[in-house]
């Protein structure tokens, strides 16, 4: 069986030709829109295609719409392979049923109903054009930020929990239950979904993703009242007054001034070419090595007034914070 690919076949003529029509009657819709994700499609796919022996709750010809996950994971029978290509309308067998009026293999869909409207096939080729993204928000129980939920996201619960593990960059992934707790039961919840058959944790709320992206926002702002002016400037250290390694954190102001884009005082550091910090450079920045492991003639780790070392979720937003120039 051949992988449904319209190019170069009268196949193709009529997608293009229809897929133009598309933008001439409907030039709003086809000059631009929002960015689509699944769950902005999915109503279309639950009211058309799950009656009878078809595509909702159960695989038909190996295409199950009942989820994103299924949805994604299905490999059309007629079509030898995968029912959507993300980024590629026209090569995705999805749109083949649901837009021609003969399609490449078998009839039209929904079979022996009503086809699509045209703004319910636009928002199929918008979706599909787009990547085929699954939601636009983060999804609970993610806790490593992968993208899916997987055996590791439990692990990364039960180290944060019980081990000392690395800080969780947003505790509202773990929080797979939805009780605005992070234990133990978080953990057995995830486990439960992936090997038990259990409820899929699902998305965060906006709110909850709003909340992550303000404690993860990756500004000097937030770097310095969380980090600089917490555990550096003392008088003992990068005070205004003190200016140990002629470099003074002891205002906002002083900080951005005497750290982007300058040299580094530390004859080695110096040698070596560093900058305290190089935009878009982790590597070239000396503020990072000192953070992390400096070298020969570069003085002790930062921060000296404590006996540890700052996690690694905190050393992370540094490096982003540099990388993002």
């Amino acid at each position: 069986m051949k992988r449904f690919d319209p190019g170069g076949t009268a196949q193709s003529l009529a997608f293009r030709l229809l897929a133009g029509i598309f933008s001439l009657f409907f030039p709003a819709l086809a000059m631009g829109h929002d960015t689509l994700d699944f769950n902005a499609i999915q109503g279309i796919l639950s009211a058309n295609c799950g009656g009878g022996a078809c595509h909702i709750n159960q695989a038909t010809s190996g295409v199950n719409l009942t989820s994103y996950e299924t949805l994604m994971a299905s490999i059309g029978v007629q079509y030898g392979g995968p029912v959507v290509i993300p980024g590629s309308p026209s090569q995705s067998p999805l749109i083949d049923k649901v837009m021609m009026p003969s399609p490449e293999h078998g009839s039209r869909m929904p079979l022996e109903a009503e086809p699509l409207d045209e703004l319910e096939i636009d928002m199929l080729l918008d979706w599909i054009s787009d990547g085929a993204i699954r939601s636009h928000l983060p999804m609970r129980g993610d806790v490593d930020e992968d993208e899916t939920v997987t055996l590791t996201d439990a692990i990364r619960i039960l180290q944060y929990l019980f081990s000392g593990g690395e800080e969780l960059r947003c505790l509202a992934t773990a929080d797979a239950n939805r009780d605005e707790n992070v234990d133990l039961t978080d953990a057995v919840y995830i486990l439960g979904f992936l090997f038990l058959g259990g409820d899929n944790p699902g998305d965060l709320t906006e709110e909850e993703a709003d909340g992550c992206a303000e404690e993860n926002e990756l500004s000097f702002e937030s770097l310095y009242e969380n980090l600089f002016a917490t555990t550096c400037a003392f008088s003992s250290c990068h005070s205004s007054e003190s200016r140990k390694g002629e470099l003074s954190l002891g205002s906002l102001a002083d900080a951005r001034a005497e750290l982007v884009g300058i040299e580094a005082a530390n004859d080695a550091a110096n040698a070596a070419g560093l900058l305290r910090v190089d935009p878009g450079a982790p590597d070239n920045s000396f503020l990072l090595r000192k953070l992390i492991a400096p070298g020969a003639g570069e003085g002790n780790r930062m921060p000296a007034n404590s006996s540890t070392p700052l996690s690694d979720r905190t050393i992370g937003a540094v490096r982003d914070w540099i990388l993002a120039g």
